[in-house]
């Protein structure tokens, strides 16, 4: 059986479109199955590399290896434009362009990919022709810009874009990202007027594009070109990330963009940015200082990126950033000192040959540090000095040095006197070695007199001359090899000559095989030999095991470990670029190698935060070094249920069980604090809040939280029985004032007995990085206080908001109880970057942003009035509607709405009320739910790209599709007792067309099971055939088993049956019963009694049981059954049905 052809077509297709190109085609050939799934993939990429070699190619067979790629091509695409698919994605790149003859078929394959509604449009042409030759040129159609599917478009190499396109309409009006390389335009306002009429634009790269003048004088064919000078972007309110290359003169207005890469060769830039990440090439024109600096840092307040290269500085320069977290200066002029105030950067890189003094006033504990270097024997003399006079001392532990290029003369013998231990550094690598063995020794020495590292690596480019020295090291570290260094001249040994143990391991794994090599050895012991071997060859020597005596011994030694991550080249005309590197590492006494906890405490902290909390905790008790990363976590997570249960609680102990967490909180928070480290995210679920023991608790761990620039706030009080209801507002948690004044914090969220009082309406809102937002049950002072806190959030994406109320004035007479309504309107206004909205238990919704796509929104009570105003969101793609009662839904309601979201793909609603007759037409729809739609009895759907259809309520209409995609998945729910069973044949062939039936699945989720009358189970045909049966209850008396079957499998003819139950324990019997009536172990009373059309289940030939939990493959059915858990049950088991 082959598992993976039965997966849904859009999984296959998944599957094939993360496969190279070639791999993906070959599938065709593996079955039917597969070969249907190639016929219809959505991705057609067109290299001509696939057909012809560039070297083989002569003008003669030139047309012929064409003509098969436009026969192919052309196959391709009307297969797909036959079975009415749409072209996803269209890639073509051709080294050989010939405009008169193929131009025509290129427009052609295009216009097809982009009327289908292609949403990538990859186009690359590399031809004959020249520079100087744009007649030659392909000229892109006008089509292309009018294309409002497209997401992403990529132009490169000869391409020309005429004239036409500075006056022409533009309708990308869904592209979010755009590459032009190389791309010639008729006039220089072209690329300003084209990427500024795309407004959901977010990613942006601009690579050497010109603009071709008029011909040179006296040579009509010649033209000149001159790359495009200037880049002029307005309004771009969703752009995010620039790259731009070979312009004198850029201007965005993106208040919204977070990263930019300019390759300037004059720049004169003017920015009005919210950047992010910044990138700057050859700023030679000024000589940056300070207060260039304070100026940037002031311009573009969270800015967290910058990289300098090639540019002109002051010889002294203080940068003081506290949301800088990477910082990288590359050939730097000018530059002695550099002063560093970041205390959340977590990376420094220098580059360059002059070596400043570096000093760091505030850092991170996570701090790495890497330094690039090209040099010769006089640098490694100041390589050391260049360690050192990097402050403060603990920073050298992270230190790695990178020794990249050196030009290597014969040294003094002077420069050899080293009077002291050189720094400890975290690691060296080399990215080349001496050319000649004369040199091998004095590079090495110098090195190893500079620093100590902890790790020694290499990664060359090429092994030719390299592995001789590999070698060579390898000898000297185990001390085979004798040179004139610092101890012929000095009473300090060096460092390297104390070394007890060297272990060296090679993976070798561009094979996909593997080797350790383990070589042990000791000065006063004679060394095993290492052995270095073919990764081809499969017999690999090992050396022999140390005796335990031995291996005792050597414990209690220093260690050092060369490591080979990979292959070393066996021939010297091998080239494996970064393929190999060795890497010593040097352990303390009795200290046992433990991989994970080498890794950066950087990812030490994400694998923490992958684990559930209480898990993570745990990890404190492994080792030392778990202690200290747990203790560093930046992620506090507190919940009362971890603490004690909610049962266990009484007024007694309320006081002891609250003092054991604030006490927890309390140290934890402060650890932080004293190491100087961000609180990244803190999250407080707490059951029981009394405001006169512990308020004051939570508005000091908040005001700590937020002024160490903590990204995420999660707070939800319950307030549980006798501790608070909702009625006694005084006894609800006061959010404070300094949650709203936090610039750091990207996500909020506020669930539960939280009060929001009247100040919050006039106080400064700060939320400036603020992402997402999450109210739940949250009471406001004023109705107005969530209109004026969420509209002075500009980078907002993600809101919801559900069933937040306002406290009105007390009851007449009851001072103690309050009246409380939910707030019932929601105005937002300019959040051009707002995305997605959820709202529940509001009257009037009304949202300004152009670039929302999804939107829920929900009424608590079916029959309320509900105003929804979405004018400006024409870019919705996905809406759901809860409880829409108060109008009815007809013809009218769909043709305005597809018409004013014309982009809209997904469309759920829920408890409406309906016509009795609906007619569904949209070219985009891809989703379609209804759910307990009121008065509906036909349904039809013209909907060609539609994938997924659901129908869930007990009135079941006629269904009809004029058009459908053949991926198009129908799943319906139901909710049905016996007398439903007998409409769900009815259902089942009342949609149409029949080879429709061939994708439903029906879900049976609840029954009320009543004794039937013998007549109900007369069935004159066998049913419809459909694809799958899902049951979500059992029967719970065995008496029903038998007419419940009898009544379902009367309905329909299923190619596979499963069970989904909350609950195993009345279900696992009847699984049994129904597994042994279908394998024929069972008689009842069926349609066989009183009919001549046996009963289909009693031909079935095969029955294959199958389940989602890991079990033996030769396990039978009852070690299944009996796998099952009794409850909670996320395993499930089903039958597969063969005729």
């Amino acid at each position: 059986m082959d598992q993976i052809s039965g997966l849904p077509k859009a999984i296959l297709h998944d599957i094939l479109a993360r496969l190279p190109d070639r791999d993906s085609a070959r599938t065709s050939v593996l079955s039917k199955a597969w070969r249907e799934t190639w016929s219809t993939f959505p991705i057609l990429s067109i290299c001509s590399d696939q057909h012809f070699k560039s070297q083989d190619e002569t003008v003669d067979n030139y047309h012929s290896k064409i003509d098969k790629v436009i026969d192919y091509v052309g196959r391709r695409l009307l297969r797909l434009r036959d079975l009415g698919l749409a072209i996803k994605e269209f890639k073509l790149i051709m080294d050989y362009v010939d405009h008169k003859y193929m131009a025509h078929h290129v427009d052609l394959w295009m216009k097809m990919a982009i009327e289908s509604g292609g949403e990538v449009l990859h186009l690359q042409l590399r031809g004959y022709v020249g520079r100087h030759s744009p007649d030659r040129f392909y000229d892109l159609p006008l089509s292309v810009i009018e294309s409002k599917s497209l997401t992403k478009l990529v132009l490169m190499d000869r391409i020309r874009v005429d004239q036409a396109f500075l006056t022409h309409s533009i309708k990308l009006y869904s592209v979010r990202i755009i590459k032009l390389c190389n791309i010639f335009f008729a006039h220089e306002g072209i690329i300003d007027h084209l990427i500024s009429h795309c407004p959901l634009i977010e990613d942006l790269t601009v690579i050497d594009c010109a603009v071709y003048n008029p011909p040179i004088r006296g040579i009509p064919q010649m033209h000149e070109f001159s790359l495009v000078e200037s880049l002029f972007l307005h309004g771009l309110h969703k752009l995010k990330k620039v790259y731009v290359q070979g312009m004198r003169e850029v201007y965005i207005d993106a208040p919204n963009l977070e990263s930019l890469h300019c390759c300037l060769q004059y720049p004169n830039t003017s920015f009005k940015l919210n950047l992010r990440w910044l990138c700057l090439w050859n700023l030679k024109n000024i000589a940056i200082g300070d207060k260039w600096f304070l100026e940037l840092f002031s311009k573009f307040p969270f800015l967290e990126s910058l990289e300098l290269d090639n540019c002109s500085m002051s010889q002294r320069i203080n940068i003081s950033s506290a949301q800088l977290k990477v910082l990288k200066l590359s050939y730097c002029s000018n530059l002695e000192e550099l002063n560093i105030d970041a205390r959340n950067l977590l990376s420094f890189a220098y580059e360059g040959n002059s070596q400043p003094g570096i000093s760091f006033q505030q850092c991170s504990n996570q701090l790495v540090v890497n330094s690039f270097s090209d040099v010769d024997f006089q640098d490694l003399c100041s390589l050391r000095k260049f360690v050192q006079n990097i402050k403060p001392q603990k920073i050298w532990a992270s230190v790695s040095l990178f020794i990249c290029l050196s030009i290597l003369t014969e040294p003094e013998q002077g420069a050899f006197q080293v009077s002291s231990i050189p720094p400890t550094i975290k690691r060296l690598e080399l990215q080349f070695s001496p050319d000649y063995e004369a040199f091998y020794f004095p590079f090495m020495n110098y090195l190893l007199s500079s620093c100590c590292p902890n790790s020694i690596s290499f990664s060359f480019r090429s092994y030719v001359h390299d592995k001789a020295f590999i070698q060579f090291l390898y000898e000297t570290l185990m001390g085979r090899k004798e040179g004139k260094c610092h101890c012929s001249s000095s009473n300090t040994k060096c460092w390297w000559h104390a070394l007890k143990i060297v272990k060296v391991f090679a993976s070798f794994t561009r094979l996909g095989c593997s080797m350790f090599l383990s070589i042990r050895a000791a000065s006063s012991f004679s060394p095993a030999p290492c052995l270095f071997s073919d990764p081809r060859r499969r017999n690999t020597l090992l050396p022999p095991p140390l005796h335990s005596g031995r291996r005792d011994w050597l414990r209690r030694r220093k260690q050092l470990k060369l490591r080979f991550r990979s292959v070393v080249p066996i021939s010297g005309s091998d080239f494996a670029p970064s393929d190999v590197w060795v890497v010593v590492i040097l352990y303390k006494d009795g200290e046992k190698m433990d991989q994970i906890s080498g890794l950066p405490e950087a990812i030490r902290h994400d694998i923490l935060a992958r684990l559930p909390d209480r898990d993570s905790a745990r990890t404190s008790v492994l080792s030392k070094a778990w202690r200290e990363t747990w203790s560093t976590f930046p992620i506090l997570s507190i919940c009362s249920d971890e603490h004690f249960k909610s049962e266990d609680v009484t007024v007694d102990n309320y006081h002891s069980k609250i003092d054991k967490v604030i006490d927890y909180v309390g140290r934890r928070l402060l650890r932080l604090r004293d190491l100087g480290l961000p609180i990244k995210e803190f999250k407080l679920i707490m059951d029981y809040v009394d405001h006169k023991c512990m308020a004051h608790h939570v508005d000091l761990w908040m005001k700590m939280a937020i002024e160490s620039g903590g990204e995420v706030l999660h707070l939800q009080l319950r307030l549980p029985g006798r501790y608070g209801g909702r009625h006694s507002p005084d006894r609800f948690y006061d959010l404070p004032l300094s949650v709203i004044e936090s610039k750091s914090l990207t996500k909020l969220v506020l669930m539960d007995q939280i009060r929001v009082n009247q100040a919050f309406l006039t106080h400064s809102v700060k939320l400036y990085s603020v992402r997402i937002i999450k109210l739940c049950n949250i009471f406001f002072a004023h109705e107005g206080i969530i209109d004026h806190l969420i509209s002075h959030c500009p980078l907002i994406e993600d809101l919801t908001v559900i069933d937040c109320a306002v406290c009105n004035p007390p009851i007449r007479g009851i001072p103690q109880m309050h009246e409380f309504s939910l707030v019932e309107s929601l105005f937002l206004h300019g959040l051009h970057k707002l995305k997605k909205v959820y709202v529940q238990g509001m009257r009037e919704v009304y949202i300004d942003a152009p670039n929302l796509e999804s939107l829920h929104c929900c009424l608590q009570y079916p029959n309320t009035s509900f105003k929804l105003n979405l004018d400006s969101c024409t870019n919705l793609r996905w809406l759901c509607l809860w409880n829409l009662k108060n109008i009815v839904i007809g013809d009218k309601w769909f043709l305005e709405l597809f018409s004013k979201f014309p982009f809209l793909e997904s469309l759920e609603l829920d408890n409406c009320s309906m016509s009795q007759r609906i007619n569904i037409s949209s070219t985009q729809l891809k989703v379609l739910k209804l759910s307990y739609c009121s008065n509906l009895e036909e349904l039809n759907i013209d909907a060609r790209n539609l994938l997924s259809f659901a129908y869930e309520g007990n009135n079941q209409p006629g269904i009809s599709f004029q058009q459908c995609s053949n991926q198009l998945e129908v799943n319906s729910f139901s909710d049905v007792d016996f007398q439903d069973l007998c409409s769900l044949r009815k259902f089942v062939q009342n949609i149409k067309p029949q080879k429709i039936w061939a994708s439903v699945s029906l879900f049976i989720c609840l029954s009320i099971l009543t004794e039937p009358e013998q007549g109900a189970f007369q069935v004159s045909s066998i049913p419809p055939t459909i694809k799958r049966l899902e049951l979500q209850f059992s029967p719970d008396y065995e008496a029903f088993y038998f007419p419940f079957m009898n009544y379902l499998l009367s309905s329909c003819c299923p190619n596979s049956i499963s069970f989904s139950f909350r609950s195993y324990v009345h279900g696992k019997a009847f699984i049994q019963f129904l597994y042994e009536t279908l394998m024929g172990r069972k008689e009842g009373k069926c349609h066989c009694s009183s009919s001549n059309t046996k009963c289909w289940w009693h031909a079935l030939k095969i029955v294959k049981v199958i389940c989602t939990f890991k079990i033996d493959e030769n396990a039978d059915f009852k070690t299944m059954l009996d796998a099952l858990p009794t409850c909670c049950a996320d395993e499930n088991i089903g039958f597969i049905l063969e005729l």
